[in-house]
Order: C-alpha cells, then structure tokens, then sequence
C-alpha cells in the first residue's frame, strides 16, 4: 500500500510539473459604447455598460475573431467610486475565452475614459482549444486610434492535459 502511495504522489507531480503556462495576447477595438440605464433615471446599481467589437492578435492587424463584454455597476459609495463587475467572452476561430473581474473606478465608464485604465481578472473556462482552461489574464486600455477605443489584453493559462 505504502509503494502504492508513493508511486500515485510522484505520478500527480509529474503531471503537475508538466503543466506548461501559454500566453494569449489580443487587442480588441470598438467604435461605440451601449449603456443601458436601470431605474433609477441616471447612473445607479443595475446600469450597465456593453462592448461588442474585433479582436486581432497584432496592433493594428487583421480580425482574428470577436468579442463581447458588459460591465455592471454593483456598487456606487459616497465619493463617486464606482465597482463593477465585469465580464467578457472572446470568439476566436480555436474557440473561446471567457473572463471576470470585479473593477473599482473613479468614473462610470473607465476604459471609456481615455488611455492608462487597467486592471487584472480570471478567466474563469474556455470552449474548443481552451476547454479546461484556468489562468489570469490583464486588461490594458491603450491610447486612442482615430476615434476607436483599443484594449490590450494578455491572457496567462494553463490547461488541462
């Protein structure tokens, strides 16, 4: 029993030594923001913002796919901050990428805002390729290309073997 043990202990750390970490890096592009207002009239708990646009695996180079995102506002305190959670689904032709974060701003809209807004989440499954997927992954907004709104995004995974 005891030879049983260890032979199972050192197989689970192989497999876990051999588990290699990948990365992902997209940038997404948008030309125009949805918000959709819950009552009460004006920004409150509920609203939401949605996204929908292309993502390339290069600045500035071809669709590679698509994806899609809403944020929505759960908390607004005294100040102004303004916590939301966020999640995103991103279609590319190997499958797709899904994401979450709780984000906290100073403004309804941060990756609206203009460039510098980041912020880091989970990815939290996968389809096709990334089925099984577990990992990381950071959200940049980048500085504005006549007129759309540009959003880096590196994905850190692992998958399961």
């Amino acid at each position: 029993m005891r030879t049983f043990l260890i032979g199972a202990s050192l197989f689970c750390l192989t497999g876990i030594a051999l588990a290699q970490e990948h990365t992902l890096t997209i940038y997404s592009s948008w030309d125009k923001l949805e918000y959709v207002d819950i009552n009460p009239p004006g920004l409150s708990v509920g609203d939401m913002y949605l996204r929908r646009g292309e993502v390339s695996l290069s600045a500035g180079g071809p669709a590679a796919g698509e994806f899609y995102s809403v944020a929505t506002m759960v908390y607004l305190d005294q100040s102004g901050k303004i916590s939301s959670l966020f999640s995103s689904e991103v279609i590319l032709p190997e499958g797709s990428l899904y994401t979450t974060d709780f984000v906290q701003c100073q403004t309804a809209c941060a990756v609206e805002s203009g460039s510098g807004h980041k912020h880091d989440g989970a990815i939290i499954g996968g389809t096709g390729a990334y089925a099984g997927i577990r990992g990381h992954y950071t959200l940049e907004r980048l500085p504005s290309d006549e007129g759309r709104k540009t959003v880096k995004t590196v994905y850190k995974y692992w998958l399961n073997q």
